[in-house]
């Protein structure tokens, strides 16, 4: 088999896309380069997605943002048949237009996914999350399923970077609320931080290419930021560094979480959509991450605040999620490698699936 892949993905600061499906996609294109496989983005035209991935290095096919499923699904079967290639499809919704068709045309599909809903029958199905295994609909015989973290994509780096020991003080405090947060919950937890007498520790904010609210965050830091504890990140290239630097977090539920667990950093979870809520409750209730079990939209302000300040107050339940990380770092920085070798078998014609 040639060694093309397709790669259909969307990313932009539109609420339900955000970034972090583009994010994942690039970690394994990275990959993937290294090993010499040919690689094409097909991206509806939500620019901060496309400019993203653009600036990467990598060609772009845009799609309009209003195309039809089953007319996008056509031109994209028709682009893998003249080249050869694999279909990978990283997308909330939308997927079993494609995935019907390039069966029909008898074409390798592979599917990452985490909180969908349709029943879909690719080649190769991806769920990286903890209760991946629990999914009913999971039942194609036609379908080859790798579940659970040990397929979760998040930089390989990482594993130079993890924690080794827990500090009941905190220093500097990591915030991140993934590549747009087009709710803006950086600006809601900058102010409640701000607002509050919390000033034994620094506080990094990073803001993702697809962020547009920045006037928001500078005039937070210009009322509040009085002793100028506020650092602000932007187009930064080596974001796991000075995530290592930090001895707590306050994150939204995407992969970026389970990029903290990895790295050994407790964790304080305010999930920004309703799939991140369901992503990161069993990660809760095993003790992994602190957080909460529904979308931060639901609580006003000063209900973030007693959340936040109970999580920076308690060093035993810090120590505890320290110590249960621990249990999951290597093999979460593991995943993106076990991914790649499954697309390396199919490309090399090993598939057994």
């Amino acid at each position: 088999m040639s060694r093309k892949i397709i790669f259909r993905v969307d990313g932009g600061n539109i609420y339900g896309v955000a970034m972090g499906h583009v994010f994942k996609c690039l970690r394994l294109a990275y990959e993937l380069k290294r090993r010499d496989v040919d690689l094409l983005f097909i991206m509806k035209n939500y620019p901060e997605g496309v400019n993203l991935v653009k600036s990467s290095g990598f060609h772009v096919e845009v799609l309009d943002r209003n195309v039809k499923p089953l007319e996008e699904a056509k031109e994209i079967v028709c682009l893998a048949k003249e080249l050869n290639a694999i279909i990978y499809i990283d997308l909330r919704d939308g997927k079993k237009h494609i995935i019907d068709l390039a069966n029909q045309e008898k074409l390798i599909t592979v599917v990452y996914e985490d909180v969908s809903t349709e029943f879909i029958e690719p080649t190769l199905l991806i769920n990286p999350s903890l209760t991946a295994h629990d999914e009913k609909r999971y039942c194609s015989l036609k379908t080859c399923y790798l579940l659970g973290i040990d397929y979760m994509v998040i930089a390989p780096e990482i594993s130079n970077y993890k924690r080794t020991s827990y500090s009941p003080v905190i220093r500097n405090l990591f915030i991140c609320f993934g590549g747009a947060d087009p709710c803006n919950i950086s600006s809601r937890v900058l102010n409640v931080l701000l607002s509050n007498n919390y000033n034994s520790f620094r506080i990094l904010i990073a803001l993702g290419p697809a962020f547009k609210y920045l006037q928001d965050i500078k005039t937070i830091l210009l009322n509040k930021d009085k002793k100028r504890r506020v650092q602000l990140i932007q187009n930064c290239t080596n974001l796991v560094y000075l995530q290592s630097q930090c001895e707590a977090a306050i994150t939204s539920g995407g992969t970026l979480v389970y990029e903290m667990i990895a790295l050994s950093i407790p964790t304080l979870v305010l999930p920004s959509i309703d799939t991140e809520v369901k992503n990161i409750s069993p990660l809760i209730e095993r003790g992994f991450v602190k957080g909460i079990k529904r979308e931060v939209s639901l609580i006003n302000n000063d209900e973030m605040g007693d959340i936040i300040e109970d999580f920076l107050k308690d060093i035993e339940e810090r120590q505890r999620l320290y110590n249960n990380s621990t249990t999951l770092a290597s093999i979460l920085t593991d995943g993106i490698f076990n991914v790649v070798g499954q697309i390396e078998s199919i490309l090399a014609e090993d598939y057994l699936g």
